[in-house]
């Protein structure tokens, strides 16, 4: 028996759903390019303990000031340190490629099979696919242009804190075991960045990707009286900005921010394609995590609903939100 017609929003909840896959499989990479640098990390440092160390099991900068160490005790750990960031910003770049070109043909496959959507599908069929805007959009997604950037300051930081940590540990002539600590400490920190830098891109390209497709479609339906809008929805719980969750020794707290992110307020805010979602603290962004403001930006979880209307459908539901 054939399956019946999928809706728009159907078929673009399961791209999205392949997508949110492959960056867990990117976390996942990640989690295991540390592991294996705190292992390594570890026997390294053991090994200059064994050979340097005092009789009780410190070792300080005069140690290996004395047996000409020091210098090379600091390049080898950041050396170790560094050998990890091209790995990881190739995982990070090409998860960002990735999702973005397969939400941005997505969109536009959708939209062809889509039950809802076979008026417009018969109005811009011909300029549906077309490589070279594909192409044009991928060249300027905001992603690409800013991530070696905060790849690079996460690699300065990261190299910065380990150098840092190893200074104090020398300068109190911490034992074995404490100096572990100390980078372990530091690498799950800058393990939890890494993290948040994949989980805040790639809803970044999920949603930009499909929206960058989107726009294309909507200037294909100009003057045809009909017209692509988007929907704002949040995942409507407690963690929804402004509140915030923490864990406290008395258990979860939920407090208000005070950084102007009210994102509870968007939920169900209707545009055309191409306009601007206006935050209550002034910030624009065309969709989740594209308004390149970090409070609003990192680790959002929003996400558009699209729908295809007639103008006067949505200059009803304009007015209607007006009187809100």
């Amino acid at each position: 028996m054939p399956k019946a017609k999928q809706s728009l929003n159907e078929l673009l909840h399961d791209l999205k759903r392949i997508e949110e896959h492959r960056e867990i499989l990117s976390e996942k990479k990640i989690r295991k390019i540390y592991k294996q640098l705190m292992q390594e990390l570890k026997n390294f440092i053991a090994n200059e303990y064994f050979n340097y160390a005092d009789d009780e099991g410190h070792l300080s900068y005069t140690s290996l000031q004395n047996r000409s160490r020091q210098a090379r005790f600091l390049e080898e750990i950041v050396a170790k340190v560094d050998s990890i960031t091209p790995v990881i910003k190739t995982e990070i770049m090409g998860l960002v490629e990735a999702t973005y070109t397969n939400c941005y043909e997505g969109m536009l496959k959708a939209v062809q099979s889509a039950s809802n959507t076979e008026n417009v599908a018969s109005i811009v069929r011909g300029s549906l696919v077309r490589p070279e805007i594909l192409k044009q959009s991928l060249d300027n997604n905001i992603s690409k242009l800013t991530l070696p950037h905060v790849l690079e300051k996460h690699r300065q930081e990261i190299v910065y804190n380990i150098k840092q940590e190893l200074t104090i540990g020398l300068m109190n002539g911490d034992r074995y075991e404490k100096m572990a600590r100390r980078l372990t400490d530091k690498l799950d920190i800058s393990y939890k960045k890494a993290t948040n830098i994949v989980r805040t891109e790639s809803h970044r390209n999920i949603e930009s990707g499909l929206y960058d497709s989107a726009e294309n479609i909507a200037q294909s339906l100009e003057g045809s009286g009909i017209v692509s809008v988007v929907i704002w929805h949040t995942m409507q719980d407690e963690k929804v900005r402004p509140n915030v969750r923490r864990k406290t020794k008395s258990g979860w707290k939920t407090y208000k921010s005070k950084n102007g992110a009210d994102h509870v307020a968007m939920e169900g805010k209707t545009i055309r394609v191409g306009d601007f979602f206006k935050f209550s603290d002034g910030v624009k962004t065309k969709y989740p995590g594209g308004s390149g403001v970090a409070h609003h930006d990192c680790n959002c979880r929003c996400f558009l609903e699209y729908d295809v209307m007639t103008e006067e459908e949505l200059d009803i539901i304009s007015e209607q939100e007006v009187k809100k």
